[in-house]
């Protein structure tokens, strides 16, 4: 599935979808770097 998406040739991208990790890592300057992630996690209990 993420074959399909356009390859990104941004060099602040430290962390893509090429090294299938579980979070992206953003170079924003020479100290600091943004981590996206995202888990989804299913309730135990299906009440609302």
């Amino acid at each position: 599935m993420l074959a399909s998406l356009p390859q990104n040739n941004d060099p602040n991208v430290l962390v893509g979808f090429d090294t299938s990790d579980d979070a992206g890592v953003y170079l924003l300057n020479d100290e600091q770097a943004l981590v996206f992630t995202a888990d989804f996690i299913t309730p135990p209990v299906d009440d609302p």
